[in-house]
């Protein structure tokens, strides 16, 4: 088995796309509307019951998992998340 990456249901795809690309400088590497991969290995979902053909119980637990960046200049990046 090989692990493909981390996928994160999401859903405001516009919201979510936004936020990763603008704010945190991410760069698309696919775009197939509902799924967005991103160059740095992690993609958004959208329509996630849709894509499992299963209806799921979305829960609202905040801090339930982390995704980290490494960046060089810490204190401009929390600036730049304040802002």
């Amino acid at each position: 088995m090989k692990y493909g990456g981390t996928l994160i249901a999401v859903s405001d795809m516009e919201k979510s796309r936004n936020f990763y690309e603008k704010v945190m400088g991410q760069e698309v590497g696919m775009d197939l509307g509902v799924h967005v991969a991103f160059l740095s290995g992690f993609s958004l979902q959208a329509d996630y019951e849709e894509l499992v053909g299963e209806k799921l119980e979305m829960r609202a637990k905040p801090n339930n998992f982390q995704l980290y960046f490494e960046v060089e200049d810490l204190n401009l990046w929390e600036e730049k998340l304040s802002a």
